[in-house]
């Protein structure tokens, strides 16, 4: 199969199967390159516009291949008028295009001549089978898409305006045209400034909306207007998001804002120095959606006022997340969650502490005992960094009921006492129904892994992403059956959110197996076969064992089934 030519692989790759598809991606860096980015047809992800030429031409020469075209990614693109007049004709070229994201280069500052760019309702036509559609809007392109009756099936759009400079106009000529999307439920705006009217004319236009999304956004001030700023309402929105936007935006948006049927709250900082504001306006907030389940919140701790503003509401969330300031105790947020009535509804919690840096030391079994508290708690994840160790023994002995646990930056030991915990002697009379377990960049002691094998039977679900820096410990689960095992190790991982990691991310050069891999040794109820990873690639199967080498770390991985085994970035 590698001796096949890439237009082989092109021709080919349409009519091949999903599983197929990962298998050929897997087979080596030429075609892993080739395909990455999405699956070939279907959801294609052009780099750069001569790669975009690229593509016109392939499909002026293949015109079957058009209407197998569902998604399509265009980035790295500068923005002169005869690109973008391109970019508007592709939804003619595949007609059965439904999502389509246009991203500009980073350094992208060229200003083009705006009457060159053509957007009439001829143009118009073709874009009304696209159903979501996310882009840096230089050239008012959304808006006029709206005005000519472009977006009647669109269901999700995604706006940067760029920055500050005129971002306002844009906005305010979006906005303007919304009620020309009768189908949107999602609105995601960015990288720019709008008004408390704009918010309420928003709410006016577009009264289907469900998620709300704002990130990177200032306040436009409302000149010339000193009535009292309207109360924006709608009894659609179930999700809203603030994304590092200002305080003052923050600020006043949440002080105007009432929805009764929102579910998700979200508002959060990276640099969390800059936040502990908005109590009040918090407080007034929850205080009008009875029905939030999920708090994700980082510009104001947990505080009583906020707790009893949603007890007062009659607020029962499902789950939550807690950001640790770097200077408070650690344990006061948790304390004052556990002292209201949430913690008899609470079945998800997120503890972060990966930026807390204050004198007081974290007492682990202290927050296991609050934690306790919780009679729903099923599900929790926690952020560590330069604490004690996490005792997986006394946690999995205290939740037995637990079913997902994810941890990252900790170091793992069994118990109290990493030789004598009496946890560790009593394993085999401990049997979680833990189902999920993920570990990133965490390290463990020689225990843990056939501790987890043998107190977790029901253990369905492994995902242990690691920095070159660490080695894995073998991973032996003979008597399991798992529906999917994800091994890899990464050269950085996001802090800021663990679900998001990159497919791909480089390998640093100081790695000693960066060019020499990774071998795994694979054993299951069929028997033994090795696999040889480097940079993420299946490079080589061995029926018999590899090699041995001390440039070559070797890693056993052992189970009695496996639905879906991923080592790397290969789907064995």
């Amino acid at each position: 199969m590698l001796k096949l030519s890439n237009e082989i692989l092109i021709k080919i790759f349409g009519y091949l199967t999903v599983p197929e598809k990962r298998t050929c991606a897997s087979v080596c860096e030429k075609w892993r390159c080739l395909i990455l980015g999405g699956i070939f047809y279907q959801d294609l992800q052009v780099y750069g516009e001569e790669n975009l030429l690229l593509l016109n031409k392939h499909f002026e020469e293949n015109v079957p291949h058009r209407n197998l075209v569902q998604s399509l990614r265009a980035s790295q693109l500068y923005a002169r008028a005869p690109l973008v007049n391109t970019i508007l004709a592709l939804p003619k070229q595949f007609p059965r295009l439904r999502e389509f994201v246009y991203e500009h280069h980073d350094s992208d500052t060229y200003e083009s001549d705006e009457s060159k760019i053509v957007i009439d309702e001829d143009i118009a036509k073709h874009w009304q089978g696209i159903t979501k559609f996310y882009h840096y809007d230089k050239y008012l392109v959304s808006s006029k898409l709206l005005k000519y009756g472009g977006f009647r099936n669109l269901v999700e759009l995604g706006v940067s305006f760029g920055g500050k400079e005129r971002s306002a106009f844009k906005c305010d000529a979006l906005i303007q045209h919304l009620s020309n999307a009768p189908k949107l439920k999602m609105l995601k705006l960015g990288r720019g400034a709008m008004s408390l009217s704009h918010l309420h004319q928003l709410h006016c236009n577009a009264k289907q909306l469900e998620v709300l999304r704002f990130s990177d956004m200032e306040l436009e001030p409302i000149v010339g207007d000193r009535q009292q700023p309207l109360i924006s309402h709608s009894d659609t929105l179930k999700e809203l998001q603030f994304l590092e936007c200002t305080e003052e935006y923050n600020k006043s948006m949440l002080e105007h804002m009432e929805y009764p049927n929102l579910k998700i709250l979200e508002a959060r900082l990276r640099d969390i120095l800059q936040g502990d504001y908005c109590e009040d306006q918090l407080v007034k907030f929850v205080s009008h959606c009875p029905h939030i389940k999920t708090y994700n919140v980082n510009i104001h701790q947990i505080t009583p006022a906020i707790m009893n503003a949603m007890d007062a509401s009659g607020i029962k969330l499902k789950k939550i997340t807690i950001t640790q300031l770097p200077y408070t105790h650690p344990l006061e947020q948790l304390k004052i969650l556990h002292a209201s009535d949430q913690k008899n509804s609470i079945s998800t919690m997120t503890l972060d502490y990966s930026d807390y840096c204050g004198k007081e030391p974290l007492n682990v079994s202290t927050m296991f005992t609050l934690m306790s508290k919780f009679t729903k708690l099923k599900h929790f994840e926690s952020f560590g960094r330069r604490l004690p160790d996490f005792p997986l023994g006394e946690f999995l002995y205290k939740f037995q009921d637990m079913e997902t646990l994810k941890l990252k930056d900790w170091g793992i030991r069994v118990g109290p006492n990493p030789l004598h915990g009496s946890i560790f002697k009593r394993k085999k009379e401990l049997k979680t129904k833990l189902k999920s377990l993920t570990l990133v960049n965490v390290t463990c002691c020689e225990e843990s892994m056939s501790f987890i094998s043998e107190t977790c039977p029901e253990l369905s679900k492994l995902t242990i992403l690691e920095q070159f820096s660490r080695d894995f410990r073998d991973i032996e689960f003979p008597n399991h059956n798992f529906e999917s095992i994800t091994l890899k190790k990464m050269e950085s991982i996001n802090n800021y959110d663990c679900n998001l990691l990159p497919v791909a991310m480089g390998r640093s050069n100081d790695d000693p197996y960066n060019h020499t891999g990774f071998h795994y040794q694979v054993t299951d109820d069929k028997g033994t076969k090795w696999y040889k990873i480097v940079g993420g690639i299946q490079e080589k199967t061995f029926f018999e064992e590899c090699p041995k080498s001390e440039n070559i770390r070797m890693i056993s991985v052992k189970y009695k089934s496996c639905a879906t085994l991923k080592l790397g970035d290969a789907y064995i």
